[in-house]
């Protein structure tokens, strides 16, 4: 978790071209979200109820760190090293990505839809209306099937991977709670 943070204090010009590029990219992207929710709304009817719920339950905290747990109790039942290991790349993952996405989500004060606006801001608030970006179930997903995904070195298993760690932030989407 240290080692993460403290990254940032050895990048090199690229490493600060890459966070500039990012941010850039999430700009436009957003220029689009009126669009997107437009979109995932006319989906919502039609979306099965089984993979939106699937997407609450697994980037939802409390469910996600059981089921670290629950891989780290298997790793050390099964004495097998690697989950074990796996497991411990997930959780210093997520309290890393959690940290950071906890202070974002009220810095940042993004509203959600419903809420206002896409460009609506309302920094430092207490308004969870305005607590969108980022997305706690997106972060928690994306960072499993990452730390998951690293350890499989066959491309279609790692598509596979990533797309199950894609069901929580589409169907955040669909439920209307994120741009």
């Amino acid at each position: 978790i240290g080692h993460a943070f403290t990254r940032p204090l050895n990048w090199k010009g690229k490493d600060f071209g890459n966070f500039g590029m990012l941010l850039a990219s999430t700009a436009i992207l957003s220029t689009a979200d009126n669009e997107v929710n437009s979109f995932f709304a006319k989906q919502q009817k039609d979306f099965p109820k089984v993979v939106r719920d699937f997407g609450w339950y697994f980037g939802s905290p409390q469910n996600y760190f059981m089921t670290n747990a629950g891989l780290y109790g298997l790793g050390i039942f099964t004495k097998n090293e690697k989950i074990r290991k796996t497991s411990v790349l997930i959780i210093s993952s997520s309290v890393t990505t959690g940290f950071l996405q906890t202070f974002l989500k009220t810095a940042v004060g993004r509203a959600r839809p419903g809420a206002g606006e896409p460009l609506d801001f309302k920094p430092f608030s207490s308004e969870g209306g305005y607590h969108s970006f980022p997305s706690g179930h997106t972060v928690l997903s994306v960072t499993m099937a990452h730390a998951i995904a690293k350890q499989f070195e066959n491309t279609w298993v790692k598509v596979g991977i990533y797309s199950i760690g894609a069901i929580p932030p589409i169907s955040r989407l669909v439920d209307n709670a994120h741009w």
